[in-house]
Parts: structure tokens; C-alpha cells; sequence
């Protein structure tokens, strides 16, 4: 399971390659939070449920969710069925585009208001039972990993407890547009998963870093492989 890997990855080397890849089946959503032009919150399987084994929280980047989000839900939900998996789809902010093309700037401006409304929907789910931040990881990929870390402080600010873990995929730099965050503050343990493109943050942001070796020499298909590589080896695990 996923835990497993994190736990493996912190003892391990700096450098991963690819694994094998597997197909996953479709994924069944409930909605379970919608805030108009900001975010919609996805939960996997079913409702969730109380006093679950983990949750685990992914969240997108810029240009919004696609079909890999769904199938790496799906993926974690057969891992580890007593879980909560929530899918985070910020598209209304994400997708912002000028005249046709992505513009990072007008997205990275919509991540603090997202990550505080996913912090707030947290919370509710906190009071009901149904999540605890001390048993949660957070996935995201490139801006989606700035929602993250917004939405994990704004659990602290409202007296939780610090959030488990952070799976920082492909972050983004700051010269996109927003400040890559510190996720050693908010979380317990982050690992940052980077690539060689130019795309991801160099800094130190994490409690530990891990070299992704992409087999493609594109630095956008780099910048987004963090989460293929991560499927990968759920499915051959």
C-alpha cells in the first residue's frame, strides 16, 4: 500500500525509475462538497466513512483533473478499502488559459482560496469523525501541491492536530507564479518527488527529496510524471 511505499522510499535511495504499468478499472464518485467556481470534492467508493482506516487526499494541477486522478483514486481504494480517498477537482481555478494557452499566473492565484476551502471542508469532515488529519496523505501534482499545503494549514488554525503526510509530486517553482510552500511545516512527513525538467522546484521543501527518471526527454511530460510513476507501482504492488 501506499504507506508502505512512503515508509520505503524515506529509507531508501534519492533515484526511482519506472515500474511496470497496469490497467485500472473506472472509479465510482460521490460529490460530497461543491463550492461554486472554486472546487468540487470527490469521494471514491462511497460517502466517508467514520473512523476509516487513512484517508487519502489528491489534488490536481494546472489545466485540471484528468482520467489519471481517477484511476490512481481507484487504485488506492483497492489497497486499502477501509480508507477514505478524496479526489480534489479545481478545475474552475486551474484551467485558466489565454487565448487558448495554460496561464500559471491566473491559476496560482486561485490556490490559497481552494486550499482554504478544502481546509474548511476537512474540518467538517474532522467533527464528524470522518477524518484525521494525524492518519491522512496528501497527494498533489505540481499547483495541486500548493492547495495541499494551504488546505493542511488552515487545519492547524482551526486547532487540529498536523497533518501526516504530504506526497509532494512534480512541485511547481516559484517562478510560476506561487511561492512553492514549505511542507515540513504543516505535515509530519513530505517526500517531494521531482523530475529533471526544468518544470519542478529545486529547493528544499521536504523532509526528504526522490529523483524521478522520467523515459521521456520532454520536461512537460517530466513535470507531469510523478503521478504515472505512482500508479505504477501501487499496481504492480
Amino acid at each position: 500500500m501506499l504507506r508502505h511505499l512512503l515508509f520505503v522510499l524515506v529509507l531508501a535511495g534519492t533515484t526511482v525509475s519506472p515500474a511496470a504499468a497496469q490497467e485500472s478499472g473506472g472509479d465510482t464518485r460521490v460529490a460530497v462538497q461543491k463550492v461554486r467556481d472554486v472546487l468540487t470534492v470527490w469521494s471514491v467508493g462511497q460517502a466517508p466513512r467514520e473512523n476509516a482506516s487513512h484517508t487519502y487526499v489528491l489534488t490536481h494541477g494546472l489545466c485540471g483533473a484528468d482520467d489519471r486522478f481517477g484511476k490512481m483514486a481507484q487504485a488506492l481504494l483497492v489497497q486499502e478499502p477501509k480508507a477514505n480517498v478524496l479526489v480534489v477537482d479545481w478545475s474552475p481555478g486551474a484551467d485558466k488559459r489565454i487565448v487558448g494557452f495554460p496561464n500559471p499566473c491566473a491559476a496560482a492565484d486561485r490556490i490559497d482560496l481552494t486550499g482554504d476551502m478544502l481546509g474548511v471542508f476537512l474540518t467538517r469532515l474532522a467533527k464528524k469523525k470522518c477524518f484525521d488529519p494525524a492518519q491522512a496523505t496528501f497527494i498533489g501534482e505540481s499547483f495541486g501541491n500548493g492547495v495541499n499545503h494551504r488546505a493542511a494549514i488552515c487545519l492547524r488554525k482551526n486547532g487540529l492536530k498536523k497533518a501526516g503526510r504530504a506526497l509532494v509530486l512534480n512541485p511547481a517553482p516559484s517562478c510560476s507564479g506561487y511561492p512553492t510552500p514549505l511542507f515540513t511545516v504543516p505535515f509530519v512527513q513530505s517526500i517531494a518527488c521531482t523530475s529533471e525538467s526544468w518544470l519542478d522546484a529545486r529547493s528544499a521543501i521536504a523532509n526528504k527529496r526522490v529523483l524521478l527518471k522520467s523515459p521521456s526527454p520532454g520536461h512537460l511530460d517530466q513535470h507531469s510524471h510523478g503521478m504515472r510513476w505512482l500508479q505504477e507501482h501501487l499496481n504492480a504492488g
